[in-house]
């Protein structure tokens, strides 16, 4: 008897071709250019640890929310304000 060719037949694609298996046809890895004379070191995680400052400590940042707090007036309901001004005031210090 005749097979009557289904869609299901016609429908059916090729398998991907398979990956290299042997080393010499595997993708080469891009090896990275050295830093160009004069730029800044960079660490593991890319950042410069040159470049970063320590952040003050919440006691420094606590004393200097007081003294804005005491500039202000000793006025309530700013206190977050205070703080991230003393935070920043004392972050571009350093």
């Amino acid at each position: 008897m005749a097979r009557n060719k289904s869609s299901n037949d016609s429908s059916r694609k090729s398998a991907p071709p398979r990956a290299a298996t042997r080393a010499s046809e595997a993708p080469k890895a891009k090896r990275s250019k050295p830093p160009a004379a004069g730029a800044p070191d960079k660490g593991a995680n890319g950042v410069n640890p040159k470049a970063l400052v320590p952040w003050p400590s919440d006691e420094a940042i606590a004393a200097r929310a007081y003294e804005i707090y005491a500039e202000s007036g000793y006025q309530d309901g700013h206190a977050e304000d205070h703080w991230f001004q003393a935070e920043r005031e004392l972050r571009h210090m350093n």
